[in-house]
């Protein structure tokens, strides 16, 4: 599949920079002026013999197993082959709780971008228990606003913790986390989520 790479890259590499000379990207910064670029895989790529410990894996019926590409490989190849041309756009990269891991922070900050990523308590549990431990210092500072959907209204609650560790190890990083609760007129949890990232967090 390294041919469709060899393909396809120059073609997105002349429209970027068309893009970039035109100052049409300029419209879409956002988090702290940046450019956000979501990062996600797909199962275009796969095999039914290469694969590591970490790649997902899809059961056909007819009894094929193929491995998908590891997506944090996948952001690894990106950031070492693609991300170099584009270091001085000020770009915050996007992604889910796969992302969110010490090594790839690390190549992330190395190469001088942002990032936002999910975190999950079940996935990041260190990461949790920093939270709760700053929240019995009372260092989580919690926002909450009322919304109406035009149907009827709905609480935001969201949890801000300065900064937190994201791995129990001697060179962890420090992260800014945020949690997004959703609730309606009866106090239900309609919508959670939450995030760790590179820019600080206000109201």
């Amino acid at each position: 599949m390294r041919w469709i790479r060899q393909l396809l890259r120059p073609v997105f590499q002349q429209t970027s920079e068309y893009l970039i000379k035109e100052k049409v990207l300029e419209k879409f910064r956002s988090v702290g002026n940046t450019l956000l670029v979501a990062l996600d895989g797909t199962g275009y790529f796969s095999s039914e013999s290469i694969h590591c410990e970490q790649c997902s894996v899809a059961h056909h019926k007819d009894g094929r197993t193929d491995k998908q590409d590891c997506e944090q490989r996948a952001a690894r190849r990106w950031l070492a082959q693609v991300a170099p041309r584009y270091g001085e756009l000020d770009i915050t990269l996007l992604g889910d709780a796969l992302y969110a891991t010490h090594p790839l922070i690390q190549e992330v900050l190395d190469a001088e971008m942002g990032y936002l990523f999910t975190a999950k308590e079940n996935s990041h549990r260190y990461l949790y228990e920093e939270i709760a431990s700053l929240e019995k210092l009372g260092e989580v500072h919690v926002l909450q606003r009322k919304r109406w959907t035009g149907r009827k209204a709905s609480d935001l609650e969201l949890p801000m913790g300065k900064r937190s560790t994201a791995s129990k190890s001697d060179d962890s990083i420090n992260v800014n986390w945020v949690e997004l609760i959703i609730s309606d007129e009866d106090s239900k949890r309609t919508f959670h989520t939450a995030f760790i990232g590179s820019h600080l967090v206000s109201e």
